[in-house]
């Protein structure tokens, strides 16, 4: 028997039990005229084939929907953080040790897609793939906004860790177009540093600030972070919360040059999951200004030591740093993008330049677990690098010159083979 009929000079598909049950499940009736006119065909034709449907099938399949369905109590954030199905996904991020602030923006992302659809996150299985495929492409095409979802990215974002922490494979999702590609400005601001020019303007800047404000005896504490943000690439946050007591030196001299000191941060991870320690190293330019920073804070007759516990650079927050900075900034008519986090990527850029591009290394002792990420965002190399190194390994003379990785010309002070 044909599968199809002719209706109106046009060939048009049978229509089946199968697709009544798909038809009443997709739009939410059992009404022969509204599945009548969203199948195409008679409203007799619609009566028919439910006669063969058990109702019983038909109320399982509304039950169904109703336990799927997000009512408007859940789309109240504190509700929706009750949801069995989001408890257990809260519980999934934090066995993958992911960051709170990142655990929270995943979690969020998912009650917005809920609110979007107006379905629980149970809905979102592999059977609702093809309709997030289909809201990727309105999305793209700029037809449809989804509220708390800025865009696109954000949504890919929080389509595929929903699915991967529920093990779909990330090529399950990349073959609907659900792929896990970067936003417009990743890597945008790789090249971003601050000159050895500019470093001097600004600590000088920084330090009339300080005398200004009355924070003269600050200053040494300042001097120190601004080294120690260029010198370890560690961010304003963990840097902040460096403790005196891990610090560890290899000698007891601590002027003699060759001594090294160690220090162990807890800063982000890999992939803004969790926390990870890192070791940091202090030597040169950077051992001194931390020296400095140690014995300012010695009460004035006092013969002790060194301090030998509590925050390195104590009285210090997060937002006072940015406050300052930016004010130093203008000062030195220097524009930036991130107050803080530009001594990172000045870092990279520094260090990759000085140890003729080794992502290894300078992964390794400014802290990435792997050089992707170092690569990609933070050690984009230029051109000139690029040419350069063609030149040499093609045997044309080029003028090779010694780069130091330093924070001013000045920090160059001892013997380079000392």
């Amino acid at each position: 028997m044909s599968s199809t009929k002719i209706i109106n000079g046009t060939k048009k598909q049978k229509v089946t039990i199968e697709n009544i049950l798909e038809a009443i499940r997709q739009y939410k009736t059992e009404s022969p005229s509204e599945l009548a006119e969203k199948l195409e065909c008679t409203r007799m034709t619609i009566y028919r084939k439910l006669q063969q449907i058990p109702h019983a099938q038909i109320e399982a399949i509304f039950k169904e929907l109703a336990e799927t369905e997000l009512k408007p109590i859940e789309m109240q954030w504190k509700v929706f953080k009750a949801l069995l199905e989001v408890q257990e996904y809260e519980r999934l991020l934090d066995r993958a040790e992911v960051s709170p602030a990142y655990k929270n923006q995943l979690l969020r992302g998912i009650w917005n897609l809920s609110k979007h659809f107006k379905k629980r996150p149970k809905s979102f299985n592999f059977d609702f793939l093809n309709t997030l495929a289909d809201t990727l492409i309105q999305l793209k095409k700029g037809t449809i906004t989804i509220d708390g979802l800025k865009n696109e990215t954000q949504y890919r974002k929080t389509v595929r860790s929903w699915y991967i922490y529920h093990k779909i494979s990330g090529q399950a999702l990349t073959s609907v177009g659900i792929t896990g590609e970067h936003g417009k400005g990743y890597g945008t601001r790789a090249k971003d540093r601050i000159t050895i020019q500019q470093r001097k303007r600004f600590i000088d800047a920084l330090k009339t600030i300080l005398i200004d404000e009355g924070y003269e005896k600050e200053i040494p504490i300042w001097n120190s972070l601004t080294y120690w943000l260029f010198y370890t690439g560690t961010r304003i946050t963990a840097t902040l919360k460096v403790q005196i007591e891990n610090m560890h030196w290899s000698s007891e001299n601590l002027e003699n040059i060759q001594t090294i000191g160690t220090v162990e941060v807890i800063d982000k991870g890999r992939h803004k999951k969790g926390r990870t320690k890192w070791t940091k190293l202090i030597a040169g330019a950077l051992k001194q200004r931390i020296l400095e920073n140690l014995r300012s804070r010695i009460p004035e007759g006092c013969d002790g030591g060194l301090p030998e516990e509590g925050l390195l650079f104590n009285g210090l927050n997060a937002n006072k740093v940015r406050i300052m900075f930016r004010k130093a900034y203008e000062m030195a008519n220097i524009k930036v993008h991130q107050p803080a986090h530009i001594w990172r990527h000045t870092a990279s850029q520094e260090l990759l330049d000085a140890t003729d591009w080794n992502y290894e290394i300078v992964a390794s002792i400014l802290g990435w677990k792997d050089t992707k990420t170092l690569k990609e965002c933070y050690g984009k190399m230029g051109e000139t690098v690029r040419i350069r190194a063609l030149k040499k390994a093609m045997g044309i003379p080029i003028e090779e010159e010694p780069k130091y990785f330093r924070f001013l010309p000045e920090d160059m002070a001892f013997p380079i083979n000392a």
